[in-house]
């Protein structure tokens, strides 16, 4: 539901054109903020729904779900941005300073 990174993107730009700085961040802000907050409305309601109006826990398989799909994702494109010593480097790097941390 989110705006796509080229939208934003794009109209972030002619922002900036147009008005500098200062307009790039305003155009960015008017452009995400009713998203933004429709998703996080939605996102209380569905604990809320879930619950209270519901009385089942029908919804407690989401939070499975999207790391399902993040780990499908990062398997997918494993092959595609892992080719060189350095990208190896980094993605165990990157692992395991996520590991440690938290």
């Amino acid at each position: 539901m989110l705006p796509g990174a080229s939208s934003a993107q794009t109209l972030t730009l002619i922002g900036y054109k147009r008005g500098g700085v200062p307009l790039a961040v305003a155009t960015l802000i008017v452009w995400i903020f009713p998203a933004c907050l429709i998703m996080g409305a939605l996102s209380f309601l569905l604990h809320y729904f879930d619950k209270r109006a519901l009385n089942t826990d029908i919804f407690k398989f989401i939070a499975p779900m999207a790391a399902g799909f993040l780990v499908y994702g990062c398997y997918t494109t494993f092959s595609h941005g892992v080719r060189n010593t350095i990208t190896w480097v980094i993605m165990l790097v990157g692992t395991a300073a996520t590991f440690f941390s938290f």
